[in-house]
């Protein structure tokens, strides 16, 4: 799933979502997040990023806030403190910007 934070963007605060099999890649541009359910035992996942990692860049939401209303394949399980503790997108993206 990838959300659009790109200001000013028509699909602005809108996600996408698409299965991916083993041969699939997906590229999603800066300034979208991003967010991954493995609906395969075995399955692997490989990032490539544009830009070395920016800890004071890396910012999350909630994976079932609800004014994004994104329908996961499979109940979501074995979520880290981290993803279950996030903030919901408007909390997390005031004022987005392109350089958040």
């Amino acid at each position: 799933v990838a959300v659009d934070l790109r200001a000013g963007s028509e699909t602005l605060k809108q996600h996408a979502g698409i299965l991916l099999s083993p041969l699939d890649f997906i590229i999603i541009p800066e300034c979208c997040a991003h967010g991954f359910q493995v609906v395969q035992s075995g399955s692997r996942l490989l990032y490539v990023h544009s830009a070395e990692y920016a800890f004071q860049s890396d910012k999350g939401f909630r994976f079932d806030d609800k004014t994004l209303n994104i329908i996961w394949p499979l109940p979501p399980v074995g979520l880290s403190d981290r993803d279950l503790h996030q903030p919901t997108l408007d909390a997390a993206f005031t004022g987005i910007s392109p350089h958040d």
